[in-house]
């Protein structure tokens, strides 16, 4: 739905980070809140017009994004003109991304000595299915 909303942000703000040290804490601090109010108006107004064009009867959304408060605020408010009903999941920790998904997965396999025996073996598959580990 929001594609690639922020990879122009964050291209910006991994030059920035290569200038960090010559920035001031206040400087790094307003940077940062730009950039997520820049991230945040960014998706809302997408997403917002998504469910003006489909009307869908709820938006349900998931992952890391979500966790952020300002976004869920952002998104409730701009939802409530069109009443459509905002879901995500509660309690709060549970508003994870793939590195949390990955991670977990992988303790499992080392945890069964399951291995890639060397670093060319390996590959990226994005159709990869995570079979259940016992």
């Amino acid at each position: 739905l929001i594609g690639d909303y922020d990879s122009k942000l964050e291209k910006k703000t991994f030059k920035l980070e290569d200038a960090s040290h010559l920035l001031k804490e206040e400087d790094i601090n307003d940077i940062s809140a730009s950039f997520q109010k820049a991230a945040i108006d960014s998706i809302t107004i997408k997403v917002k017009r998504a469910v003006e064009e489909y009307k869908p009867k709820m938006l349900v959304v998931g992952g890391g994004v979500i966790a952020n408060s300002k976004l869920r605020e952002s998104l409730k408010e701009a939802l409530d003109s069109t009443k459509t009903p905002l879901y995500y999941p509660k309690p709060i920790w549970l508003c994870v991304d793939n590195a949390s998904m990955i991670a977990t997965a992988a303790y499992f396999y080392a945890k069964q000595d399951k291995y890639v025996k060397g670093i060319t073996e390996l590959d990226r598959d994005p159709n990869l299915r995570i079979e259940s580990v016992n």
